[in-house]
């Protein structure tokens, strides 16, 4: 687990997530958070979070690839700790979408004007595709076990130019650093998503 990428410590200190694991590489931060899900011993909420994912995946067929620099994170939630009744779970996608928006919108100031959500799940910076959320549910047959997991992967210091265009979907991808000419802080932004969704 690199400790040059994001610090579990310091995130779990400064939001309110009570578990974390970074992860070099991963097929899917989602899978994980699943796994995690189903291990009654995983304090929640729970961060899992990946520097490279290869296998990673958006709404229907969609692909989410995840390189050097990019942000794949995935959090996992008890729907009953925060008194959201099963039915409602589709909400978390549009709440999660705005929290994403809340934090890219402060880490770009002036730049945030070009910022948009195409609803239900995309994140848009300068008419392409900077970010996504993908929303999906551990069941189980006690309501009360079931869980929310949150998945949410961000452009930030990758250079998404590279990617093949098998990969690309109906909006071609972008990333914060392609905007704003500089490196951006992914810890920070890391913190700031996770205490907007909160």
């Amino acid at each position: 687990m690199p400790d040059d990428y994001l610090d579990a410590d310091a995130i779990c200190r400064s939001t309110f997530v009570r578990s974390a694991e970074i992860h070099d590489t991963l097929g899917s931060t989602n899978d994980r958070a699943a796994e995690l899900s189903r291990d009654p011993h995983t304090e929640l909420p729970a961060l899992v979070a990946a520097r490279t994912q290869t296998m990673g995946r958006g709404r229907g067929t969609n692909k989410w690839l995840a390189g050097e620099g990019s942000l794949t994170l995935s959090v996992v939630l008890n729907p009953r700790d925060l008194g959201l009744p099963v039915d409602r779970l589709p909400q978390l996608s549009l709440a999660a979408g705005i929290a994403a928006f809340d934090a890219l919108e402060h880490e770009l100031g002036e730049l945030a004007k070009m910022l948009a959500i195409k609803w239900p799940n995309d994140l848009i910076l300068n008419d392409a595709k900077v970010g996504g959320i993908l929303i999906e549910t551990a069941l189980s047959e006690r309501p009360q076990d079931c869980r929310a997991i949150i998945g949410i992967g961000i452009n930030v210091n990758n250079r998404v130019a590279k990617l093949e265009p098998s990969v690309v979907q109906k909006l071609p991808p972008i990333s914060l650093c392609e905007i704003s000419r500089r490196p951006h802080d992914l810890q920070a932004i890391v913190c700031q998503v996770i205490n907007a969704t909160e």
